[in-house]
């Protein structure tokens, strides 16, 4: 497969809320730095003030830099390009990059796939099918080689859930209040 310096990667990890989504990113990242050197940056887009932002808070993560996006772009493109460690960048709710223009999904999309650059961009989002419905073609496509899509919990698998976070106290509770619990989520 293509790795850092040899063209970088993007993953799309979609599922309903409460799937683990987020959780199993960051186990599997850490599994990996665990293994091998890397920068490991996670963003959240739906607290940046506007996309346009995404620029400025990957820079700031990276470096400690403040500039205004246009300037954090240009910064950026020169810095994923020279040698060093792989970039893991995580970018939760994804989908709040959405944008008529998609101008800054399209280059953290386009970067992964420069033979130079270092950066491994990982999506995270709630909508299953946000490459194909919402994205332009040339995005969606940078995507689309690769996706996870987490599936909804089972009652009985929500039910497991509860009980083993509830196991220190596990008497307070009686099986048919924990079967109404995960039934309700």
């Amino acid at each position: 497969g293509e790795g850092a310096g040899t063209g970088g990667r993007c993953l799309y990890v979609s599922g309903v809320p409460g799937t683990g989504k987020s959780t199993c990113v960051r186990q599997a990242v850490a599994d990996v730095a665990a293994r091998r050197r890397l920068v490991h940056v996670e963003l959240n887009a739906r607290k940046l003030a506007r996309p346009a932002r995404v620029m400025s808070a990957l820079l700031l993560a990276l470096t400690g830099e403040k500039a205004a996006p246009p300037a954090a772009t240009r910064r950026l493109a020169r810095l994923l390009c020279e040698p060093g460690d792989p970039v893991v960048l995580v970018v939760d709710e994804l989908d709040f990059l959405v944008t008529r223009s998609q101008r800054e999904l399209y280059t953290l999309a386009d970067w992964p796939s420069r033979p130079a650059c270092r950066l491994v961009l990982v999506g995270v989002a709630n909508t299953l099918d946000l490459p194909e419905r919402l994205l332009i073609p040339r995005i969606a496509s940078r995507f689309g080689r690769e996706a996870v899509a987490f599936a909804p919990y089972s009652r009985a698998q929500l039910q497991a859930i509860v009980a083993a976070r509830l196991r220190q106290c596990a008497a307070a509770f009686s099986a048919d209040a924990l079967s109404f619990a995960a039934a309700a989520v």
